[in-house]
């Protein structure tokens, strides 16, 4: 390819980054997501895959799950400036860390791309590998380079011109600092609220189950409320890092659905790697809640943990036991509130309960209900 001389000789080609930039999301966490999701036996052999490269695990992962580009939430406006740049003949160039069948379906869905450089099995295309890759394509000549991240810093010294889109305040500032700044494409929302949206504290109602062994056994005395108020705070915190969860693994579900692609994670207005540093948060926070009333209610905890884990990931495609798992994940609220408070569940209570939620189980067996 000849020399781009920029101004000087005809517009210098603009190498845009993919994940955080045209994408508001990580292909990365997605496909390894994907993964848990379709194959989770196949998760056990991620470290190992780790151990011989990032660009080796990204390739062994893209080998056995798909992402659908066309449900991908892109940055609106960003992505009308590309069309309008390719549109009066501009070259654009797809230039990512993410592995090349990625990269390549997206550029294929877009139709906007002249070319795709992306990592491939042996090369993690990111930092200086992705600049040295965009210096050859460009012969020596000038180019401009769209990014986000702190690793496209060190690209933007050696760009004509940089773009911005979705910058953290860090990344921002260092790249004023080199002083050829084009355009700022920032189309982020009030963060907090979004992580609120995304924890659904309405589905905390669901825990008042907590305090029906309460009611049944008339412990009506005023010590036995702060004890079943922690224990409902605690199942609150370990509730929402499921709905967490689940929004991470229904991504693709969510995106085409006409209300649920407004969530955070499906949308991309949440990084998913604070979604999921976020679960680990919550359950810290409700197994040491938990623990603070006894082993038994931190027992109880554990697992709901576990049964919703193991229900979002594989059980759920099974409709008997789909139906009795949620059932039971309903029934351990209650198992949870007699535990907390240290009377006896009668077997009355327990059968009821388990009869009540199978038969509301039963009429609302639609895929993706929240356990």
């Amino acid at each position: 390819m000849g020399q781009h001389s920029g101004e000087s000789g005809g517009e210098a080609p603009l190498f845009v980054d993919l994940d955080g930039t045209l994408v508001k999301s990580d292909l990365l966490i997605e496909s390894i997501l994907a993964l848990v999701k379709s194959e989770p036996a196949a998760c056990l052999s991620v470290i190992a895959w780790l151990r011989r490269g990032k660009a080796y695990l990204k390739s062994k992962i893209a080998e056995k799950v798909d992402i659908n580009a066309q449900t991908l939430p892109y940055h609106r406006k960003f992505l009308e400036f590309l069309r309008a740049e390719a549109a009066r003949g501009r070259s654009l160039y797809l230039t990512t860390a993410a592995n090349q069948k990625f990269a390549s379906g997206v550029a294929s869905y877009l139709g906007i791309f002249n070319r795709v450089l992306a990592s491939s099995d042996e090369v993690n295309l990111k930092g200086r590998r992705k600049l040295v890759e965009i210096q050859k394509v460009c012969a020596g000549g000038q180019f401009d380079y769209a990014g986000n991240a702190r690793a496209d810093i060190d690209i933007w010294r050696h760009a004509r011109r940089a773009l911005l889109v979705n910058p953290q305040p860090t990344v921002e500032l260092a790249a004023r600092k080199i002083g050829n700044i084009s355009k700022v494409f920032d189309d982020r929302q009030n963060r907090f609220l979004l992580y609120i949206k995304a924890l659904r504290l309405h589905q905390w109602l669901k825990n008042l189950l907590l305090f029906v062994p309460i009611l049944t056994t008339h412990a009506w005395r005023l010590e036995v409320f702060v004890p079943a108020s922690v224990a409902v705070v605690a199942f609150g915190l370990a509730a929402s890092s499921v709905y967490l969860l689940q929004d991470m693994l229904d991504l693709e579900f969510d995106r085409a659905h006409p209300q649920r692609c407004t969530r955070p994670f499906a949308a991309g207005a949440v990084p998913l790697l604070h979604g999921l540093a976020l679960i680990v948060v919550l359950v810290l926070m409700s197994l040491a809640l938990g623990s603070v009333l006894s082993s038994r209610f931190l027992a109880v905890v554990g697992v709901y943990l576990a049964l919703s884990t193991a229900y979002l990931v594989y059980l759920k495609q099974y409709l008997f036991i789909h139906v009795l798992v949620l059932a039971l994940l309903y029934t351990l609220r209650v198992i949870a509130g007699a535990v907390a408070v240290e009377v006896v569940m009668s077997f009355r209570l327990f059968a009821f309960s388990m009869f009540l939620f199978m038969s509301l189980a039963w009429v609302r067996a639609l895929p993706n209900r929240d356990p």
